[in-house]
């Protein structure tokens, strides 16, 4: 968006591929990530374990 890049952020993932207890983890870590959005041009999506959240704005600014 108008050339905006965010610095790389390091991910540390601790519990391998197709581990049977990541399931549970995603519920009790990062359900709430379902409940951020607030306003009608904010969404979140959550299926298995992969969550997605959406800002829609006209400006950088209205967007983060």
């Amino acid at each position: 968006f108008d050339d905006f890049v965010l610095e790389l952020v390091e991910l540390w993932n601790r519990i391998g591929q197709g581990d049977p207890l990541s399931i549970i983890c995603y519920i009790l870590y990062n359900a709430d990530l379902l409940d951020i959005p607030r306003y009608p041009y904010e969404d979140a999506l959550g299926y298995v374990d992969d969550s997605n959240l959406l800002a829609e704005g006209n400006m950088l600014e209205e967007s983060v």
